[in-house]
């Protein structure tokens, strides 16, 4: 029984070792191509973050801030006014904030998840 059950975990061993190897072989083809495009899509990524820079130039600091603070805790800080809702909880907002949203002139958090929201258009 001992000597049947160490060639079975030989067999088992051997057929380990060669799955390990074609997973090898198919893991390196593959992280080949995705360091293929990574390099070809560098350009149009070192434009993309030069503009992300300039657009963020663009921004008041505090406010700036108070958007990096919604990001630690949302994936999505920003969400729309839809049907006098919130895009982000889906809960209904106060008419007076959907008029302040609505004027554009200050930035106004939803009162249940604290996202920044914004009016189309």
């Amino acid at each position: 029984d001992t000597i049947a059950y160490i060639e079975k975990a030989i067999k088992d061993y051997k057929d380990t070792f060669t799955k390990a190897g074609k997973a090898k072989k198919e893991y390196d083809a593959v992280r080949a191509q995705c360091e293929e495009e990574l390099a070809a899509a560098k350009p149009e990524l070192e434009r993309l973050k030069a503009a992300v820079d300039d657009a963020r130039a663009k921004v008041d600091p505090p406010i700036y801030e108070r958007y990096k603070r919604i990001k630690g805790r949302h994936a999505i800080p920003m969400a729309r006014v839809q049907n006098n809702q919130c895009g982000g909880c889906n809960m209904s907002l106060p008419t007076a904030t959907v008029k302040r949203v609505s004027g554009g002139n200050d930035v106004v958090e939803c009162e249940n998840c604290g996202r920044i929201l914004y009016n189309k258009g």
